[in-house]
């Protein structure tokens, strides 16, 4: 038996599933076997709420794309999206920095951001995951602003970390530990034989609000 993570190259994925008798996934798109996973949409549209409800509306996005190579697609982003669109708040196109998921170039990416008029900056980021919101708020402090009061940030992933940024990240967290947990069980069933059918199991996500997301003057926007 073996668990497949998402990104697996497809043709890797093609040759696994002809020769391992059983396999279960982790947030892959597979109608064939059984799949644990987290609706990642919503877990983003979340976050992008919970900035949109403190007031704010210049929100920039920080992520990268998936297989499909278009961030327009990643399915964070399109939570991002459907966030902003519910609110009937604009996407400033500069305002979609693609980092694809590499740490430096979120802080780079940021920092050019950072070089436009104060009442043309975002008031609000929201990363993708944790690791691209820590780079980035790091550029945002060396460029003496604070946050939240100048930005405010919002992350995915909740690692162990985020607890101990200056400010601490407000985070969703995402059960990991469980879907991985889960995903054996799983596997052991259907190696018994149980579970003969296909099926996907949504877990269960939570919002963490921290200070790099509290109240500030732009919750006082009307």
């Amino acid at each position: 038996g073996m668990i497949i993570v998402e990104g697996i190259p497809s043709e890797t994925y093609d040759f696994i599933k002809q020769t391992v008798p059983a396999i279960v996934g982790i947030d892959i798109s597979d109608p064939d076997v059984p799949v644990v996973l987290y609706d990642r949409v919503e877990a983003a549209k979340t976050a992008v709420k919970h900035l949109i409800d403190q007031g704010h509306e210049r929100i920039a996005f920080i992520g990268g794309t998936g297989r499909a190579g278009n961030i327009r697609l990643e399915k964070r982003f399109r939570g991002y999206m459907a966030a902003m669109e519910e609110a009937g708040l604009a996407i400033d196109a500069r305002f979609v920095l693609n980092a694809e998921w590499n740490v430096d170039s979120s802080y780079n990416l940021m920092r050019e951001l950072l070089e436009l008029e104060a009442d043309e900056r975002p008031t609000a980021v929201f990363a993708a995951s944790d690791m691209l919101a820590i780079s980035a708020m790091r550029a945002v402090s060396e460029a003496g602003l604070r946050i939240p009061e100048d930005i405010a940030f919002i992350g995915l992933d909740n690692i162990e970390v985020s607890q101990f940024t200056s400010p601490p990240l407000s985070t969703i967290h995402i059960p990991k530990l469980e879907m991985g947990a889960m995903a054996a069980k799983v596997l052991a069933d259907q190696i018994k034989g149980e579970n003969a059918l296909p099926f996907r199991m949504y877990l269960p996500y939570k919002l963490i609000v921290r200070q790099s997301s509290a109240a500030s003057k732009h919750s006082l926007i009307t």
